[in-house]
């Protein structure tokens, strides 16, 4: 049976009963059985990045962990997520399946927070319940969970809401230790993510909406505002190693770059309430006349929003404190400062949305209690959470599936942005990884058309043509792709492949060395001989030598540079060096031929007659028909 205790201060109902905090595990079971299949999908977008190829996971010893937290990777400042992956890379490897995992358990685990969190705060199962369920199951919210690389959502998430957990046990109990543990899980969330530095204000929000609010409880929050200061001007340095801003933004009209930041701070409340035509990217008009009808409502919609917080008396104290946590917590990415290519993106809505939840459950909630017939109208409030349960859960699961793979991904957003070339860039990367190289020159073609200034499809399209072997083709689209990007080793490597098959051995000697200098483990022992080859049929037979030697150097044992050496210094009269390098192939393979064969000319060449002799036998026997033809010269 449920208790309803009626708030002196406010007039609500606040119900509790045992039986229904039941509701908690069957929105675990939902959660799990939307998001479980993930699990089997692979890397996508920036995991390459973060995950297979960040040199910080290789190993897991104190000094890669010092390494992790003394510096920056790939712009960005998330120590204590690098580490998360660090463990996991040095237990799963390249295998996805644990990264995915983990990302569901730690999602599960900021639900059972967020129930905690809204119970402390509200003390009404109902807007707790609901409020969890839009958590756990907003299609926005799919982007933080099935991709590996948003781990850093979910981990400052669970550290940012336990520490407003225990601040609530903090305001209800005045132990400090509260307080201490507030801190600590603060900072354990700006490790793993600098948008954690808004907890400070949400804190001081949080004594608004209790009551506390005093300019004691402000100073008391001065630790919080330092650490957040520090880890602020971190994120900038980290911003600063790359060009992250958007310039060609920066050209729109102070009012376009307005209605900007209007647009983000609208998106996610429509979204909140009609997720519809999501995609992993949303991109930028392309100039201030593409500014759809939706750039122009946005600044009246939350004028009128900040109009109703105003005055209507009866829910300020929601209001404000819905709309002041979701402001709060989505202002560091609404777009005063244009970056990257996407005007909003759906993973930002993780943390804010759980403002929204409780504003809007709590005034439906309140309003139902204070009809007649409260049990029927808590009725309601019943079917709607199985409602709103059925429905994020559906909408949530077909969201999943489009985060298979990249190809996926990259699909669905072309096909919610078919004018956006960027968007055919993605996935033209991803359709050449999945040697799907037909559709890849398809997409670079598409883009090119949309946007024949983005020169990098070139490179992209080439290496399609490549393994294609459309070698003509191939060359000429990289060769115009490195007039912009003169410093591309791997794409100099390439060219030099298809300048080999169209017998342009000039031009292939040219890649390949430029290649090496821009990218020096390019050249493995089999370049250099490969390089050696290329130079003898264009008789530099001083570079072929100086590339086998470099060959040597690296691969002291490498069969064909010692063989093709010997050759070399056979021709350049070396005679003694020519056999040494047979010595040491015939040493290592005592059946080797083809050495035989030639170290039996060389000695003949010197004089050495009976050893000459011995080798073309030993040659013949050993199925060398070139020795046995000898030995019949030599037996006449």
């Amino acid at each position: 049976m449920a208790k309803i205790i009626k708030d002196k201060k406010t007039g609500f109902n606040y119900s509790f009963s045992r039986e229904s905090e039941f509701i908690l595990p069957i929105i675990l079971i939902a959660t799990f059985l939307v998001f479980w299949s993930s699990k089997n999908f692979g890397f996508v977008w920036d995991d390459n990045e973060y995950i297979l190829s960040n040199p910080n996971l290789l190993s897991l010893s104190f000094a890669s962990i010092k390494h992790i937290f003394s510096s920056f990777y790939a712009a960005n400042y998330h120590p204590l997520t690098t580490v998360s992956w660090a463990l996991e890379y040095s237990i799963w490897g390249a295998n996805a399946t644990g990264y995915h995992i983990t990302n569901i358990v730690i999602h599960a685990i900021n639900v059972c927070l967020v129930f905690v969190f809204v119970k402390l705060l509200v003390k009404d199962i109902w807007v707790t319940s609901i409020s969890t369920t839009l958590f756990a199951l907003h299609p926005m919210h799919v982007e933080s969970i099935v991709w590996i690389s948003e781990r850093k959502d979910l981990l400052y998430t669970m550290f940012y809401v336990l520490s407003l957990v225990v601040y609530l046990k903090y305001i209800e109990s005045k132990k400090h230790l509260y307080l201490l543990y507030c801190f600590v899980f603060f900072v354990l969330s700006c490790l793993s993510k600098s948008a954690a530095i808004t907890l400070p204000v949400v804190l001081i929000l949080i004594d608004y909406y209790k009551d506390s609010f005093s300019l004691k409880t402000v100073i008391q929050k001065s630790p919080f505002l330092a650490i957040s200061f520090v880890f602020g001007i971190v994120a900038i340095l980290s911003q600063k190693s790359v060009n992250a801003i958007n310039v060609n933004i920066l050209d729109f009209s102070l009012f376009h770059r307005f209605l900007l930041v209007c647009y983000s701070l609208y998106y996610y409340l429509f979204a909140f309430l009609l997720p519809v035509k999501q995609s992993a990217l949303h991109f930028y008009p392309k100039d201030q006349s593409a500014f759809g009808i939706e750039y122009f409502i946005a600044p009246f919609v939350l004028l009128l929003l900040f109009l109703i917080v105003v005055f209507w008396k009866k829910h300020r104290k929601e209001l404000f404190f819905g709309f002041g946590f979701y402001v709060i917590t989505i202002s560091l990415i609404v777009q005063f400062i244009p970056m990257g290519s996407a005007v909003v993106s759906e993973r930002y809505s993780y943390v804010p949305y759980i403002g929204l939840a409780i504003m809007f459950m709590r005034i439906l909630i309140s309003e139902l209690e204070q009809r007649k017939n409260a049990l029927r109208n808590r009725k309601i409030a019943g079917f709607l959470l199985v409602f709103v349960l059925l429905l994020c859960a559906f909408q949530a699961k077909q969201r999943t599936m489009v985060w298979q793979n990249s190809e996926t991904l990259f699909t669905d957003i072309v096909d919610k942005n078919p004018d956006a070339y960027y968007a055919y860039w993605f996935r033209s990367t991803a359709r050449l990884n999945n040697n799907s190289f037909e559709d890849c020159i398809s997409d670079c073609n598409m883009g090119l058309t949309l946007n024949s200034g983005y020169y990098q499809f070139y490179s992209v399209r080439g290496m399609a043509m490549l393994n294609l072997k459309r070698y003509k083709e191939s060359d000429l689209d990289l060769t115009e792709y490195l007039k912009y990007k003169t410093d591309d080793g791997n794409i100099y490597f390439q060219r030099g492949k298809a300048r080999r098959e169209i017998n342009n051995v000039k031009g292939t000697i040219e890649d390949y060395e430029k290649a090496i200098q821009l990218i020096p483990s390019l050249g493995t022992a089999l370049v250099y001989v490969d390089l050696s080859n290329l130079k003898i049929s264009v008789t530099d037979f001083n570079g072929s030598q100086k590339d086998l030697d470099k060959a040597l150097q690296i691969e002291p044992n490498n069969t064909e540079a010692l063989f093709n050496k010997g050759v070399n210094c056979f021709n350049a009269k070396l005679y003694k060096e020519s056999i040494a390098c047979f010595d040491r192939l015939i040493a290592r393979n005592a059946n080797d031929s083809e050495a035989l064969y030639y170290r039996a000319i060389v000695k003949s060449t010197i004089g050495d007659k009976d050893a000459a002799f011995n080798d073309y036998k030993s040659a013949a026997r050993l199925g060398n028909l070139d020795a046995q033809k000898q030995m019949e010269v030599l037996v006449k």
